[in-house]
């Protein structure tokens, strides 16, 4: 997987929310994305968090928006914070183009 969305900066251990409700259908490590969620949404997309020092989720988990999905840490052995990413099938989006991320507060 390539990597084309948004590097959030944050404290190490700042709680990692879902952006809408969805499924759990990756979490676990995974290299080069370190501890990785993917949630699956309504009309194909999915949502990734990664960079995460810790997850509170399991595969197979049903979400809520704003569900803590994890803790961020340290991106690349550099900066602390979250890595998210959008995307539809296989192809990545840019979030402003997702109903549910316009709609929050950034």
């Amino acid at each position: 997987m390539r990597s084309q969305g948004i590097l959030f900066s944050a404290p190490s251990g700042t709680s990692v929310r879902a952006v809408a409700a969805g499924t759990v259908v990756f979490a676990d490590s995974m290299k080069g994305w370190g501890n990785l969620v993917i949630l699956r949404h309504a009309n194909g997309y999915l949502s990734l968090y990664a960079h995460n020092s810790e997850l509170k989720v399991r595969t197979g988990m049903r979400v809520k928006q704003g569900t803590v999905l994890g803790l961020s840490g340290q991106v690349e052995g550099r900066e602390t914070g979250m890595y998210f990413e959008v995307r539809k099938g296989n192809d990545t989006i840019n979030p402003l183009r997702w109903a549910p991320y316009r709609s929050l507060k950034h």
